[in-house]
């Protein structure tokens, strides 16, 4: 998602949210078919359809809302911003998965939460735009969603996958006034939501979920955290930052919680 973050904003410049959204999640159909019938059983276990419904809403709603914060803010700040996902994570790991909250984590969680904040302050205090509010909503849903993911055992992710990309397409499709706009598209802004939905809704799924197997909830969202370093570095150059004391001194406590989670831990295997 923190190469996603540019691409949108790139797209969203000459095409609606709806239109990047829309081709960004048809792009990962064919692999992630291709990958879903290449097993075995890939039919999804009947108890988990609600779940996977549910799902598809999360993704939904939180693809619009990244992608909607996007257009509206530049793509290195919501990007920091959505790092307040890690403290919906940990507040679930502790909650429902169980897993162990150290002084190193309340610290980084404090880091993050106080760095979030001033990023959206200025002299006259917090400025709480229809961007900062997507983003927070997009960081609440995507937490909820590796939640729920995590707590199904990863047995039908690829079949997830599949339907909450498709519900994802046909929904914007169906609920769109204008239907005529996602086939009168700009070639440009096409080609950056496809690169954008590969990389992001394609690749970055799959290789959360092989981690997913591998550690723990936290022990993921821990170093899931490193992005917005990441997205700030290919950001910049493209959109750069008019940067004023709360905005550095925000970025250097966000980058600071991340740097706090992703110390040398013991690894927790489920």
């Amino acid at each position: 998602m923190s190469l996603a973050g540019p691409l949108y904003k790139i797209a969203t410049e000459t095409a609606s949210v709806e239109i990047v959204i829309f081709y960004s999640c048809l792009a990962v159909l064919p692999g992630s078919v291709f990958l879903m019938i290449g097993r075995k059983n890939w039919f999804i276990n009947r108890k988990n359809i609600f779940p996977v419904l549910f799902l598809s809403f999360l993704y939904t709603t939180a693809m619009l809302s990244f992608a909607c914060a996007t257009k509206n803010e530049n793509p290195a700040i919501i990007s920091l911003l959505s790092r307040s996902n890690v403290i919906f994570s940990f507040i679930i790991s502790f909650l429902y998965f169980k897993d162990h909250f150290s002084s190193k984590i309340v610290f980084g969680i404090l880091s993050i939460l106080i760095g979030t904040g001033l990023l959206i302050s200025n002299q006259e205090g917090l400025l709480i735009t229809k961007g900062t509010l997507l983003v927070i909503y997009y960081a609440l849903a995507f937490s909820i969603h590796n939640a729920i993911l995590k707590s199904l055992k990863n047995k039908d992710f690829l079949f997830v996958l599949v339907i909450q990309n498709l519900l994802a397409v046909a929904a914007i499709f169906i609920f769109s006034s204008n239907k005529n706009q996602f086939f009168q598209a700009s070639l440009a802004s096409i080609i950056f939501s496809v690169v954008a939905g590969v990389l992001s809704s394609f690749f970055g799924f799959i290789l959360y979920q092989k981690g997913l197997r591998l550690v723990s909830f936290s022990e993921t969202t821990a170093v899931r955290s490193l992005s917005p370093v990441i997205a700030l570095l290919v950001s910049y150059p493209f959109f750069p930052i008019e940067f004023d004391c709360y905005k550095i001194a925000g970025s250097i406590l966000v980058v600071s919680g991340i740097v706090i989670f992703n110390l040398r831990r013991k690894p927790v295997y489920d």
